[in-house]
């Protein structure tokens, strides 16, 4: 208990909002954009999509909504 205490008093709001503001200021301006995703990438994208619609489509039929 003493020590799961201590660490609650250590790892306070004040410590996460003092963190948090401290890391956005160190933030970039402008911060960097991912590139495009590949083709590959958004073909398996893709088909996860489609496979999960299937599956949506497919209980959707057993419940028979």
């Amino acid at each position: 208990m003493k020590a799961m205490r201590k660490r609650v008093a250590d790892h306070d709001v004040q410590r996460w909002a003092s963190r948090y503001l401290k890391a956005l200021a160190a933030a970039p301006l402008k911060p960097h954009r991912p590139t495009r995703a590949s083709e590959e990438e958004l073909a398996v994208v893709e088909r996860a999509n489609r496979a999960n619609l299937r599956a949506s489509d497919r209980a959707s039929e057993r419940t028979g909504q």
